[in-house]
């Protein structure tokens, strides 16, 4: 968040957000009607403080993605993932475990142990 909230960034975002939309290839656009198609659990994490999309892109894109969560983030900009890592892995992790709890195939929670979906309702209400 910091890098995005300096003077230097600001000067630059423009430049760099048209270098990315300038030409947009038809097939690379999320449309209402494709983001309609996706067909399995699907979590839309966004920040609020993304210099390159506002968050009720983010949130108005789950309404439309069936069985979709949506997660905003606070004081976090475009690479969450290292800005909030703790929170980041805590609501990514979450999501995977609560989508492949109970699943077959020998998936296994974060422990290493056989994913029991009991285990993780409780881990997950904690």
């Amino acid at each position: 968040y910091r890098i995005y909230a300096s003077p230097d960034f600001a000067a630059t975002a423009g430049d760099m957000v048209a270098a990315f939309t300038s030409r947009p290839r038809p097939e690379e656009l999320l449309t209402a009607e494709r983001l309609a198609t996706i067909n399995c659990p699907t979590l839309v994490l966004w920040t609020r403080q993304n210099p390159t999309m506002p968050w009720p892109v983010g949130e108005a894109a789950s309404r439309i993605i069936p069985d979709a969560t949506f997660h905003l983030m606070e004081d976090a900009g475009h690479w969450p993932q290292f800005e909030k890592p703790a929170e980041f892995h805590a609501v990514v992790g979450g999501f995977v475990r609560s989508v492949t709890a109970g699943r077959p195939g020998g998936r296994t929670d974060g422990d290493g142990g056989p994913t029991d979906p009991a285990t993780n309702r409780q881990r997950a209400a904690r």
